[in-house]
């Protein structure tokens, strides 16, 4: 043998060991990733969330009072906090900073807020009846406020009584009034505890203003920020109020939210551990996940993964005030144009996940499955919201009856056949080339604005839909914009049917709080309405009345759209000066407002998507799971988030220095102080139970190929110490693949070398 050839073979053998050596080791370490951490912070101090919002165009802006503003880097989970919050798993009223439930007079029109004593800012002023005050004024003000239409079409004014409690008097009674100030869904309609007044009553222009730096009153305050908008880094504040009363505190010294960029990247970060959080992954990318880092778990500890019960149906909505989609005809046509169960099928996940189908705006809870899917399904099949019992597919109807819902309730009837005979009665044709055409004369193009990648599953459900109206003869234009200007795109009316996520309810049937912003009141021209779902208009005031952005929109063009538009306001009304308690009287509302807005079609849902809500234990433990730890939904894209970080502990496998056991649990007692006149009841949400899961048993097989021992001290619940070894076994071909090519060409060059010596 050559000297040349010895080199090779020298090389070669160095590449085998080098190969063979990565079975022996760990190649996905925790704490490779150049996180935006100060120096000499361990993995272990920081826990981090994914930002599904992509790049965010004005990272330091954090006045959310802004119509179409994005809101969701941190600062409304762990800097904002509520009077109240909803406990989605059993709808109880968690009093936050509030000290206890609203007082309400027995007419409803004065309802009394109760403060709790030794709440302060991030930079020690207390906070106090002082702030609510000024921050209604402030918010009533100013049309240009998100929250203006709402606060004035129900508060008459609003003082103090004494610093600590705040009297709101309403226009008319309404026994729900402090719906509007509770994070039920994602966050509040009115972010009331947000404004300190003592830093903007200095401001000469609330609404061009940034809030930077954000005062806060939750356990964390900002460190620092990447100024192209991809992460934000949250500090624990040491001095924070409910530390000091009821010893209140976070685990983790800092709270990192950061958007690492496309899906395959953020499934990569997981599996090195470098995410502990995220709302979903693609259905591939979470498939990936599962199969390569065995810490990863989601709503259930165990397959199949996926929460199924998201409050907010995704599908679509068609913008009414443009023509074609203002014809009825035109929208139920859309409709039959595109087949649920092939979306559905499309959306299933890997480990057994399944979506449930809702096609009302009513999240599908065992009570809304039978006062309203159920009860309503003749009358739905009549209007072609859900086909007929005979029509629905034995997978789907397999699929019902596992969880529970009555199987004759599923989707509508895919029937493109029908979707041409009411074009056509309404003057629309077939072209020779196959495309439909108006009655115009002009061929018909739908402008589809698409969520970008903030929302994939959307984005995805999007492009299907858009398929399907495209194999119908339809032409589709797709824009899939970030989140920013899909969020003012969105909010006035860009678009001519927008695929998004508009039908939103909880709380059934206590369900006022989920269709007030249906009421034309509420309306806004231009500007915005209040919370998420603003509305918008062309300014032709004489000739449209009202649109609600996403959700309900509906152009009064005609005799009949106005006496619908009637209708619907005065069952709003009515369940509006229902109090919660009326169970029977709201159902029967539910029931008339449901098939009023089905006859109208403002907008398609299909079903809540397969969130997955994975979340990585090996950093850290006591994330909620069902059944056996469901102390709060697996929301962590919600204010709710606030809750898991005040239980979740570290788990002893990445370094730590500052990070600590979670003080006392997250419930306070109430302090409610005693009011002078006699205490009326309190209205209560009505509990919803929740669908109870049948486990199905799903194998994910990894692939294991390189062997790493790990020890690791967890902490038991009495916090004594344990030493475990455990075994885990990760494939990692990326790193042993660019070591084995570079060995082997430094065994060529080797050879070569010897040769010419």
């Amino acid at each position: 043998m050559n000297l040349r050839k010895s080199g090779i073979v020298l090389g070669i053998l160095l590449t085998l060991t080098m190969v063979l050596s990565s079975f022996a080791i760990a190649v996905i370490q925790p704490v490779d990733a150049q996180l935006p951490l100060p120096p000499g912070v361990p993995r272990g101090d920081v826990l981090i969330n994914d930002y599904e919002g992509g790049t965010l165009a004005e990272p330091d802006n954090f006045n959310v009072h802004v119509p179409g503003r994005p809101v969701a880097y941190a600062w409304h989970q762990i800097c904002h906090q509520n009077l109240w919050y909803i406990n989605t798993t059993n709808n109880e009223l968690i009093s936050w900073i509030a000290a206890g439930p609203p007082e309400y007079t027995p007419d409803f029109k004065t309802v009394k807020i109760y403060i709790r004593k030794g709440v302060t800012w991030s930079d020690g002023v207390p906070f106090t009846a002082d702030d609510i005050v000024y921050a209604f004024n402030l918010l009533m003000s100013n049309k240009k406020f998100g929250p203006y239409p709402l606060l004035t079409s129900w508060v008459s004014k609003v003082y103090k009584e004494d610093d600590y409690t705040v009297v709101v008097e309403l226009l008319k009674p309404n026994p729900r009034f402090h719906y509007y100030l509770t994070a039920i869904i994602w966050g509040p309609s009115v972010y009331i505890t947000s404004i300190a007044k003592h830093v903007w009553e200095k401001v000469d222009d609330p609404v061009a203003y940034k809030n930077y730096p954000p005062l806060c009153l939750g356990p964390y305050v900002l460190k620092d920020y990447d100024r192209g908008g991809n992460w934000w880094l949250w500090e624990r504040n040491e001095d924070w109020w409910a530390t000091k009363l009821y010893g209140i505190k976070p685990a983790p010294k800092y709270y990192l939210l950061i958007t690492y960029g496309p899906e395959e990247k953020k499934a990569l970060a997981m599996i090195r551990h470098e995410l502990d959080a995220k709302k979903t992954f693609t259905v591939e990318q979470i498939e990936m996940v599962l199969k390569n880092n065995p810490y990863v778990i989601g709503w259930r500890a165990s397959a199949p993964y996926a929460w199924l019960f998201d409050p907010c149906n995704k599908g679509y909505t068609y913008n009414t005030f443009r023509y074609p989609y203002n014809i009825t005809e035109v929208r139920y046509a859309l409709r039959y144009a595109v087949d649920p169960v092939a979306v559905w099928h499309a959306l299933s996940g890997p480990d057994g996940s399944k979506p449930l189908p809702m096609v009302l705006h009513f999240i599908r809870s065992p009570l809304v499955d039978k006062h309203i899917y159920s009860a309503l399904k003749n009358e739905l099949v009549k209007l072609g919201i859900i086909a007929p019992p005979d029509k629905v597919p034995a997978e789907v109807r397999e699929h019902l009856k596992l969880l529970g819902f009555d199987p004759d309730v599923a989707f509508w009837e895919y029937n493109p056949q029908k979707a041409e005979e009411l074009l056509k009665s309404v003057g629309f044709s077939r072209g020779p080339d196959g495309k439909w055409y108006l009655p115009t004369g002009e061929k018909w193009v739908i402008r589809f604005l698409v969520t970008g990648p903030f929302h994939w599953e959307t984005q995805a459900q999007g492009f299907l839909i858009a398929d399907y109206w495209k194999k119908f003869g339809i032409e589709v234009e797709i824009e899939t914009p970030e989140q920013a200007i899909w969020a003012t795109r969105t909010t006035y009316g860009d678009f001519d049917i927008a695929s998004t996520w508009p039908f939103c309810s909880m709380l059934f049937p206590d369900v006022a709080p989920h269709v007030w912003g249906f009421h034309s009141r509420y309306c806004n021209e231009r500007v915005g309405g209040s919370g998420f779902f603003p509305c918008y208009g062309t300014g032709k005031e004489k000739e449209l009345e009202f649109q609600w952005s996403g959700t309900y929109i509906l152009a009064t063009h005609d005799q009949k759209a106005k006496e619908q538009r009637a209708r619907l306001d005065k069952i709003i009304e009515e369940m509006e000066a229902t109090p919660p308690w009326e169970t029977e009287k709201m159902i029967k509302l539910a029931q008339q407002y449901t098939l009023l807005w089905a006859e109208i079609t403002p907008g398609v849902p299909f079903f809540a998507h397969l969130f997955y809500t994975p979340a990585d234990t090996y950093c850290w433990e006591n994330w909620p799971t069902y059944p056996d730890n469901y102390y709060m939904d697996p929301v962590n894209w919600w204010n709710h988030m606030l809750f898991i970080l005040l239980r979740v502990k570290p788990t002893g496998r990445c370094p730590t220095k500052e990070a600590t056991m979670p003080g006392a649990p997250p419930k306070l007692p109430i302090e409610i102080p005693k009011p002078t006149p006699t205490p009326t009841p309190t209205p209560t949400p009505t509990p919803t139970p929740k669908p109870t899961p049948v486990a199905t048993t799903v194998t994910v097989t990894a692939v294991e190929t390189v062997v790493k021992t790990v020890t690791s001290t967890s902490i038991a619940t009495t916090t004594r110490f344990e030493t475990v070894t455990k075994t885990e076994t990760v494939t990692e071909w990326t790193t042993t693949t660019i070591l084995a090519i570079v060995l082997l060409i430094v065994g060529f060059a080797i050879g070569w070398f010897i040769k010419r010596k």
